[in-house]
């Protein structure tokens, strides 16, 4: 009588740990290759490792979320818990306080929390300076707004210059507008994007006067966009969903604001999210 024929109970929890440990070994071996892969074609394309470990943060939480929200959707469609979802919602936003205003005055060391960036073939600059009746404010000057030129790479035909920063709220879950100052000098409009990797979420198009004026936008006027996994795909307008977490403010003033060689200033102060 063999071995296993006499204590069949051990030998096969042994077998079946040891099938266990082997398909999980071969499986992190997979991950691992997989993941050089990752960085090998990220290095023939010229991305940095950062890029790449900051884009699968976001790949992982997207697929958390969505898995998630169709955990949700199954319980909430079986009709279980529909009552207690609805409780819990009115006590939630009860109980939770509405969020402070956040703003933004570009009073206190504005250089560390804003960042200009222009295509290569655009010449523009930021300053602070000190305006009557407004302290120190955002001052984007557009000297060039130029494309590349057609073939030198893809996407090059969408010039840009944003001025943007992340400071700011975790969430905007009990934010409903946001409203800023701004005056141009040759420039005619800008626009204001709230930025989440591959979400983002476009305010109306806000003219430039040659005098201060301040706009309000209620977020539920922002278009909202999703694009797809490629570096270069475009935005797509979705349905309108209010903006959660977010990573960066951004003031737009190139591609689909300005006409190509579009040049002269815009200001901005007095940025708040209420």
């Amino acid at each position: 009588m063999s071995e296993r024929e006499k204590r069949p109970d051990r030998v096969d929890e042994v077998l079946g740990k040891a099938t266990a440990l082997q398909e999980a070994d071969i499986a992190h071996a997979e991950t691992v290759q997989a993941r050089e892969d990752l960085v090998a074609a990220a290095e023939e394309v010229g991305l940095e490792r950062g890029y790449i470990e900051r884009a699968e943060v976001l790949v992982d939480a997207e697929a958390k979320a969505r898995v998630e929200s169709r955990r949700r959707r199954r319980w909430v469609a079986a009709g279980g818990g529909l009552l207690a979802v609805a409780a819990a919602v009115v006590v939630v936003f009860a109980l939770r306080p509405a969020p402070g205003p956040h703003t933004d005055g570009f009073e206190e060391a504005p250089e560390r929390r804003w960042a200009l960036r222009a295509n290569p073939e655009s010449q523009a600059s930021v300053a602070f300076p000190e305006e009557p009746g407004h302290g120190r404010v955002a001052a984007i000057t557009i000297d060039r707004l130029e494309p590349a030129a057609p073939g030198v790479r893809r996407g090059g035909e969408r010039f840009y210059v944003n001025l943007g920063s992340s400071d700011v709220p975790r969430t905007l879950a009990g934010y409903s507008q946001v409203r800023f100052s701004a005056r141009g000098e040759g420039l005619t409009a800008i626009r204001l994007y709230l930025e989440d990797g591959r979400e983002r979420w476009r305010s109306p198009e806000v003219t430039l006067g040659p005098s201060w004026e301040t706009h309000t936008l209620p977020l539920a006027s922002f278009d909202r966009q999703l694009r797809g996994p490629e570096k270069h795909s475009d935005w797509e307008r979705v349905p309108f969903e209010p903006p959660g977490s977010v990573q960066e403010l951004v003031f737009k003033l190139g591609y689909f604001i300005h006409e190509a060689g579009a040049h002269g200033r815009a200001f901005v102060d007095d940025l708040v999210l209420e």
